[in-house]
């Protein structure tokens, strides 16, 4: 029987916003030099936006800032507001976007994605080759040693994929590798094996969750004490320190690290989840780079000296997902109304700020097999229409409505967004009862199935289509598949588009899942984003990342 490949990737649920600005100027502000990143134009003025023309569209200002500002808040410190608190040190037990980005300093994988180029570099990893169809033969680095002192080998890296395979969250990750034959040839060579053909393995290898951890450290230690403190195990540029529940999590620089080290000796989260917080923090100097700040607030910090913003293409969507497993919300005539029963055009241009642009499905533009809705098959995704909503839930059983709860976390866009579905709901008898719950305790929630309707957004974070697999077939739990998706037409595509070495074939496959994602309506897209960093005007070498994950450790001084 064929091998099934569930696949898996860090859930950054994050209302962000996509496309900023493109251009067909080459290279990037960091390929281009420092002069590109910190000097600009001659004579730019304050607030202009610069395009870098990579593939990410990126752009930001190049602002001067005034002649005392320091160059960081704290000083030989970067203090980076967070938007949330992480559930974990450990990402393989634990993970959302804020653990994501906080793992990124202090752990590494084997590869990552050049977000400028879209091409797969190095990093533990000094290079590989396809031995066959389903193996893959790394070389590594033998100079890079784990915060705990002991030297990485291929005895750790395999150690990533054996432990992945076990733990809950990341198994159907990590499923896919035949662990029985994947080997190691020496200290600093190792095969990996996966069970079948598998088309977009560098993008899942350069996923933040592959990471490659002490083995000693690990087991040395609990999984309950790993949550917060990894015990030595990273080897990345920055070593833990400590974490203030509710307040910060602190790192030092790595003097021992195998690649460039960081310019700042210290490194410091502050958790500030309000948005206006956050970015007041940010405005007023008190941190040096804020993730998310107020959409509204952009242009006017844009306009301040002290401030830089930068912008990305992004992999995210936003959108209001049915447990389609519940009633009445496994009708598909419900599900049709209450999409209809939303002015969708109002909504992202309130909700979003003008930010980003509506969106028509799950998958992105990036994604091999995306094409835009049809206005006469995809109706319901695209027409306003609370007559037609009305008629469909009287036809479904329910003509003077129900009551549905919905839950979201403490976002203040999702705030406003279950704020306007309560009224568009509301005109059509639909009752909505809403709760919002920090962000850790939302993904627990709904991990149980107990859920109805929840507003979230998926960050895959690479653009094959197969990050989507543990989001849609039949396999997945409700902590992947928060929809309920059981749909045995999906699961056969997606299981084909996993394995085939045809391209064409697996875009076609790929659009007709998302066909059948619009027609079933398991959910309600909304909104393709772009990220949007703030960063202190005299720091440079900042790099702009569609999911949110910019690499922290090699920002510097103008």
């Amino acid at each position: 029987m064929k091998r099934k490949l569930a696949l898996v990737m860090a859930m950054l649920m994050v209302l962000g916003t996509l496309p900023a600005c493109s251009s067909n100027s080459g290279g990037s502000p960091s390929e281009k030099g420092e002069n590109a990143v910190s000097g600009g134009s001659a004579g730019t003025e304050v607030g202009a936006v610069i395009e870098t023309g990579d593939k990410i569209n990126s752009t930001y200002t190049n602002n001067t800032p005034d002649a005392n500002l320091p160059v960081t808040a704290v000083e030989d410190t970067l203090t980076i507001a967070l938007a949330s608190e992480p559930p974990s040190l450990d990402i393989f037990q634990l993970s959302d976007s804020a653990a994501t980005l906080v793992s990124k300093v202090h752990c590494e994988g084997l590869l990552r994605r050049n977000d400028a180029t879209m091409e797969y570099e190095g990093v533990l990893a000094k290079s590989w080759e396809n031995v066959d169809d389903t193996t893959i033969r790394f070389h590594l680095r033998d100079d890079v040693y784990f915060h705990n002192g002991e030297k990485m080998t291929a005895e750790d890296v395999l150690y990533m994929y054996q432990r992945g395979n076990e733990l809950p969250l990341q198994s159907s990750f990590y499923n896919m590798y035949d662990l029985e034959k994947c080997k190691i040839i020496d200290d600093y060579t190792l095969d990996i094996v996966t069970f079948e053909p598998f088309p977009p393995m560098e993008d899942f290898m350069s996923d933040p969750a592959d990471c490659v951890l002490s083995k000693k450290a690990i087991e040395s230690s609990t999984p309950e004490a790993l949550v917060r403190d990894l015990n030595g195990a990273g080897t990345g540029p920055y070593k833990f320190v400590e974490w203030i529940a509710g307040d910060r999590i602190v790192f030092e620089r790595n003097e021992n690290y195998w690649g460039e080290k960081p310019e700042f000796k210290n490194l410091v989260f502050r958790i500030i989840t309000d948005s206006t917080a956050r970015t007041l923090a940010f405005e007023a100097g008190d941190v040096d780079i804020c993730m998310q700040p107020l959409t509204t607030s952009v242009d006017s910090l844009r306009r301040n000296p002290n401030c830089d913003i930068w912008t990305c293409d992004t992999f995210t969507t936003a959108n209001i997902v049915f447990n389609c497993t519940v009633a009445p919300l496994d009708n598909k005539q419900v599900r049709q109304a209450l999409a209809y029963a939303l002015d969708l055009d109002t909504i992202v241009d309130t909700v979003f700020s003008g930010t980003g642009r509506k969106h028509d499905s799950f998958f992105t533009p990036q994604n091999e097999g995306y094409h835009p809705a049809d206005p006469e098959t995809d109706k319901a995704l695209l027409e306003y229409n609370p007559e037609k909503a009305k008629e469909l839930l009287a036809e479904a059983g329910y003509p003077d409505g129900f009551t549905i709860k919905l839950w979201t976390n403490e976002n203040q866009n999702r705030i406003d967004l279950a704020e306007i579905l309560q009224n568009n709901w509301g005109a059509i008898g639909v009752k909505v009862d809403v709760s919002i719950m920090e962000f850790a305790t939302l993904m627990a929630e709904y991990s149980k199935g107990i859920h109805e309707v929840v507003i979230c957004a998926f960050a895959p974070t690479g653009k094959d289509g197969q990050f989507y697999y543990p989001y849609m077939h039949s396999t997945g739990p409700f902590r992947r598949n928060y929809a309920g998706i059981r749909n045995p037409e999906i699961d056969k595509l997606m299981e084909n588009a996993q394995s085939s070495l045809d391209k064409e074939e697996r875009a076609a496959d790929y659009a007709k899942v998302i066909d059948i994602l619009r027609e079933e309506v398991y959910m309600i897209p909304l909104h393709n984003s772009e990220n949007i960093f703030g960063v202190r005007s005299t720091l440079t070498n900042f790099e702009p990342n569609p999911v949110s994950l910019p690499r922290l450790a090699i920002v510097k001084s103008k």
